[in-house]
């Protein structure tokens, strides 16, 4: 009898409503005719209607070639592909004689309101001895589908159904609204007159799932989430990309009979939105429940079901059931489960530390670990305990220590390890901990200046012989008089070496010798410093004669420069030489005496006739007409005690400017 099968695939990946029949000879062979009058445009995912997650369903009357799909004599051909079986007995007369009424997707007996039927038997379709489906002719309305094909209708419980398909032992309709639940008659009328009512079942529910006719209709007609048809790889062959699901992921199934839409679709009609299913949709894959994400209706008779992959699903064929309204689809139904290949961690080596050594007691160092393999979830050991670790780059992670890790000597191995899958853990690199040096001596003790007037201060200067180690130390100091106040102990921070502060002092009557103590651990050491009463009124200069030694300094160049005094006023000789060999500039050779006046610490000698020659360079020069000297001394001045100032010469080729810094060398 004629077979309704399924849904194929062509060549180019156009599912196509598949069966067989038989031919005059009895032999097997493929009929044809194109789904692309019911061709719905399918986003599995991305709905175009509210709450539809389908894409929309378009109807039309356009006859094609499904690509690779052909007759027993290899030509190619239109449309629906139909199976049937030896044909049935012909009856008495040739009225139109029914054998069965099926479920189109499932090929079980009965049918829902608008699901897809296949009605088999014999003398259906006269007229039509080799089938067909509809055509653009055969529509008359824009919105119903047309029920009749070449003068073949048909009717169930007296309402005439939408006819798809007409061949001599094979009709595809999709049953009318009957509003019954229970038996109906089925009629088929032809050109020949009605043929007797055929009494099926109608039920509100009769889910059948389309399946693929390649794989021996075993697979659902479904597609991935990313638009490929389902199932084991290969099963389409070259025409259509084909994989098997993904355990998580969101397929399409197609089916039909699943019952009321909300909002309602008559059958029979077209050109509507897509409607979600009035009541739940269930399934199950591999007796696992499978989350529903969306179930309605598409196109004319055909449902669409969006279902999860459930995640416990083992790689293989796990079998497929749908429910509605307490009704499964058939048996026998499998989806081709394969979870994606999980790329493997690579395994870490380590080729060198930086730094790979520290001295047991110094500051922890964050230590970079260069090698290969690395990754964002490696992670570091030090000695065998986990420690915080920073990815880098593929072959750099930085692993930062504690101060306990560096407590005490010894060789320490870091480890990098990747995780499963895959991964492990890299060789040890060996980090030394270096036994701690010898804690830092006290090396020396120096004051900023010698002398101060009482009430002044100076600044001094604690060096060790290496930085404090980790934890600080403490540095005092004393002052063998309460003339001088030193800070009696002073907190040092870990890797300083050079400790300041100040030592401040009060007025003394007469000079008064200090000495400063600075201990640090076991080690100590001293400085003096005079403190001097304050200066009387007067002249700073107190005695008659004096001498002064010092650096002249013109143009960045120093020039030796002496000053001999026969008295307090009156310099007999001042001398400025320039003792560096020609011909380096500037040189200056000049003498003169001068009388000079002094006015608290400041002493100025000016002179108008001056024995001297100064060349700025080497085609510059000129005679020294006249020289002023203003000297500062320091208060009291005192053998040894700083002189500044400050000359200004008049030469031949210009005036020039020259600074001066010295000491006392002689005074009395």
């Amino acid at each position: 009898m004629p077979h309704f099968a399924g849904v194929a695939a062509d060549s180019t990946g156009t599912l196509v409503m598949a069966g067989t029949a038989a031919n005059a000879s009895g032999a097997w062979s493929d009929l044809a005719a194109t789904a692309k009058a019911i061709s719905p445009t399918l986003t599995p995912l991305s709905p175009t209607a509210a709450s539809s997650g389908i894409g929309a369903a378009s109807v039309n009357a356009a006859v094609g070639s499904p690509a690779g799909v052909t007759d027993a004599g290899g030509s190619a051909v239109d449309g629906l592909v139909v199976r049937t079986g030896p044909a049935a007995a012909a009856p008495p007369s040739n009225l139109p004689a029914i054998t069965a009424f099926q479920n189109a997707a499932s090929s079980q007996d009965g049918g829902t309101d608008g699901s897809w039927a296949a009605i088999k038997g014999s003398n259906l379709a006269p007229d039509t001895p080799s089938g067909r489906i509809w055509t653009n002719d055969d529509f008359t309305s824009n919105a119903n589908l047309p029920t009749q094909l070449d003068g073949v209708s048909v009717t169930v419980d007296g309402k005439p159904a939408a006819v798809y398909y007409v061949s001599p032992s094979q009709i595809n309709i999709q049953v009318p609204a009957t509003g019954k639940t229970g038996p109906v008659d089925v009629v088929v009328s032809t050109s020949k007159g009605a043929g007797s009512p055929f009494r099926t079942q109608i039920a509100a529910y009769a889910p059948g799932l389309f399946l693929l006719s390649q794989g021996g209709f075993k697979y659902p007609a479904a597609l991935t989430s990313d638009g490929l048809y389902l199932g084991p790889s290969g099963l389409l062959g070259s025409g259509a990309a084909v994989r098997p699901a993904r355990p998580g992921e969101v397929i399409s199934l197609f089916a039909t009979g699943l019952g009321p839409t909300q909002p309602a679709i008559a059958p029979g009609t077209f050109g509507w939105t897509p409607a979600q299913t009035a009541q739940p949709v269930s399934a199950t894959i591999g007796n696992l429940d499978a989350q529903i994400q969306w179930a309605g209706l598409i196109s004319p008779g055909e449902y669409q079901i969006n279902v999860t992959i459930p995640g416990g699903l083992a790689d293989g064929e796990s079998p497929i059931v749908v429910r509605a309204g307490g009704t499964t689809s058939q048996s026998g139904v499998f989806i081709a489960v394969q979870a994606p290949a999980v790329p493997k961690n690579p395994s870490p080596t380590i080729a060198s530390l930086s730094p790979s050594s520290a001295a047991a007691g110094s500051a922890a160092p964050a230590v970079t670990i260069t090698g290969t393999g690395f990754i964002a979830a490696s992670s570091a050991t030090f000695g065998g305990a986990a420690r915080q670790t920073t990815f880098l780059s593929a072959t750099q992670v930085s692993v930062t220590l504690s101060n306990s890790d560096v407590a005490t000597a010894g060789a320490y191995p870091i480890v990098v390890t990747n995780p499963a899958p895959g991964g492990g853990a890299s060789n040890a690199a060996t980090f030394t901990v270096t036994a701690a040096p010898p804690p830092p001596t006290l090396q020396s003790l120096s004051l900023s200046a010698a002398s101060v007037v009482g009430g002044g201060s100076v600044s001094g200067t604690v060096r060790l012989s290496a930085p404090v180690p980790i934890g600080g130390a403490v540095l005092t100091l004393r002052s063998s008089s309460g003339v001088v106040t030193v800070p009696s102990s002073i907190p040092v921070s870990a890797t300083v070496s050079v400790i300041n502060f100040t030592a401040a002092t009060t007025a003394v009557t007469s000079a008064q010798t200090v000495t400063i103590t600075a201990t640090y651990g076991a080690s100590s050491q001293t400085a003096t410093l005079t403190v001097l009463p304050a200066p009387s009124s007067g002249l700073a200069l107190q005695g008659t004669l004096f001498s002064i030694d010092g650096t002249l300094t013109i143009s960045g160049k120093g020039l030796r420069f002496e000053i001999q005094a026969a008295a307090v006023g009156s310099a007999h000789l001042i001398t400025i030489d320039d003792q560096a060999a020609l011909p380096s500039f500037p040189q200056l050779l000049a003498q003169y005496t001068a009388t000079g006046s002094i006015s608290g610490n400041t002493a100025t000698f000016t002179s108008s006739s001056v024995t001297g020659l100064y060349q700025a360079s080497a085609t510059s020069f000129g005679t020294v007409n006249s020289a002023t000297l203003v000297l500062n001394f320091s208060s009291p001045a005192s053998t040894g005690s700083s002189v500044t100032g400050t000359l200004t010469l008049s030469t031949s080729s210009g005036a020039v400017q020259a600074t001066f810094t010295g000491s006392l060398s002689a005074f009395d």
